[in-house]
């Protein structure tokens, strides 16, 4: 254990980006994911590459960076999809200035997150893990948007919030209420700046600033299901389903990340997520590590991480 740990802190050491999204990337390398992470672990600490337009082009602005999204209720996909695109255009020779020019992205920071984007492949490299660019088993589900929501959530958590049902702010951890930063994708696209459609919905963001009167996130994915939370994140709890105080429901249980996230589930499924945390982390310190992994073993994980359900 103790060779596992000081394994880690070299890992995120040697990553010039934030050490959250540091373990982000080591967590997309496991998922299959890896360059997706190793790209989005740039964004967070540069200068927005979008640019702020003129009055009269903000509308045109908004969809192009709409278009970036794909639908993904995400900055970190937009991010993602705007980095790659530009290095596309780059390889066509010539297209990549009009690539920006009809994005509203500023070219010089576009370059400069490919140049870092490179630099923390070599660091990921020095640390005796594998290069996330170069394919194979890093890279064996890239472009799976839940996979790369979970490996999100396995570096950023705890920042992640809630709301139900017509609600329109979110809820963190200790209550506080926050809202959705003006320069999200998520308050340009709408669907996420008014009230909560669904039962409940889970956001997890890259960072919260205080506003004049409210406080706001920064950088927001939207997560497909609680699933991520379940499997990744914090401290694991299950206990049983009491219909009443001292009488047990033998077909329920009652699993709880942190005594926050808390769902009432069949025992089954309560032992599939037991088993699959359990899974998932003994192959993150084997690949912190630099052991072989049991690759099918970790395959039930991913395969219930894509799907957002066990």
């Amino acid at each position: 254990e103790e060779n596992a740990l000081t394994s880690l802190g070299v890992a995120l050491g040697n990553l010039s980006v934030d050490v959250r999204m540091a373990k982000s990337v080591i967590f997309g390398l496991l998922l299959g994911v890896g360059g997706s992470l190793a790209t989005l672990s740039v964004i967070g600490g540069s200068k927005d590459p979008f640019i702020l337009p003129r009055p009269d082009q903000r509308r045109a602005a908004e969809q192009a960076k709409a278009r970036c999204s794909a639908g993904s209720d995400s900055d970190h996909i937009t991010l993602l999809n705007a980095v790659n695109g530009f290095e596309a255009a780059k390889r066509r020779g010539g297209a990549a200035q009009r690539f920006c020019g009809d994005n509203f992205l500023a070219y010089n920071s576009m370059q400069l997150l490919l140049d870092l984007k490179r630099t923390v492949a070599r660091e990921v490299q020095s640390c005796g893990l594998p290069d996330p660019f170069k394919g194979g088993f890093v890279s064996r589900n890239e472009g799976n948007i839940g996979l790369i929501q979970a490996a999100l959530i396995a570096g950023l958590y705890p920042n992640v919030v809630r709301r139900n049902m017509g609600e329109v702010n979110w809820s963190t951890a200790l209550n506080r209420k926050t809202k959705i930063h003006v320069s999200s994708v998520n308050s340009i696209r709408g669907g996420l700046a008014g009230k909560c459609q669904r039962a409940e919905e889970w956001l997890v963001y890259g960072e919260c600033v205080k506003g004049p009167s409210s406080f706001a996130m920064r950088n927001t994915t939207r997560l497909s299901s609680v699933l991520p939370i379940l499997v990744c994140c914090g401290t694991f709890d299950m206990k049983p389903f009491e219909l009443e105080p001292g009488v047990e429901d033998p077909a329920w249980c009652v699993v709880s990340v942190d005594a926050w996230v808390e769902y009432k589930v069949r025992r089954e499924e309560g032992e599939a997520l037991r088993k699959m945390r359990g899974k998932l982390e003994e192959s993150f310190w084997r690949l912190v590590e630099g052991k072989e992994i049991d690759q099918s073993g970790l395959t039930d994980v991913v395969n219930a991480l894509k799907r957002g359900s066990v």
